[in-house]
């Protein structure tokens, strides 16, 4: 069993990266915050467990962030977030600085958006900064991209919108 993964936030991004992680071994544990994907997450996929935030939160090494920016403010103050803990963020409109202040005392913080294709693989994962957990856990299966800021990880996620549709 590798190190115990969350996701705070369960909409169709998190089921699609929770079905790309199926079968490895990982333990998740998911927000209930959308009740039935949860319960239809872990259902389907083993090792998945629900649970409140601050449990998710608590007993992950990595958290995934997948909520929409404007609840995250609601949502992330208060809860126990630890130095020693990766934070990868798939919130658009979330910028680095303001993760910081979130979820201290964390700081291997990063931000990248995965789109739907990520369930099966061959998914482009813009990220900034580097992170070695994201690599780890979806690069075998998916191309990793480091991008050099975080404007250029906005450029580049401004330009996959645009061919989203193509």
């Amino acid at each position: 069993m590798t190190a115990p993964l969350g996701f705070i936030g369960c909409g169709e991004i998190t089921a699609a990266m929770v079905r790309g992680l199926a079968g490895q071994g990982h333990r998740i544990l998911i927000s209930p915050r959308n009740a039935a994907v949860a319960a239809t997450l872990a259902a389907e996929v083993p090792g998945v467990t629900i649970a409140p935030n601050e449990q998710v939160v608590a007993d992950s090494d990595v958290v995934f962030l997948c909520l929409l920016a404007r609840v995250a403010d609601e949502v992330l103050p208060g809860l126990p977030f630890r130095a020693d803990q990766s934070v990868i963020s798939v919130m658009v409109d979330a910028p680095l600085a303001k993760l910081r202040g979130l979820c201290a005392p964390a700081t291997d913080i990063a931000i990248t958006i995965p789109l739907p294709p990520i369930a099966r693989g061959g998914c482009p994962l813009p990220v900034y900064p580097a992170c070695p957990a994201l690599d780890q856990l979806f690069g075998k299966r998916n191309l990793v991209l480091p991008q050099p800021s975080e404007a250029a990880l906005n450029a580049h996620l401004g330009a996959s919108a645009l061919c989203s549709p193509i």
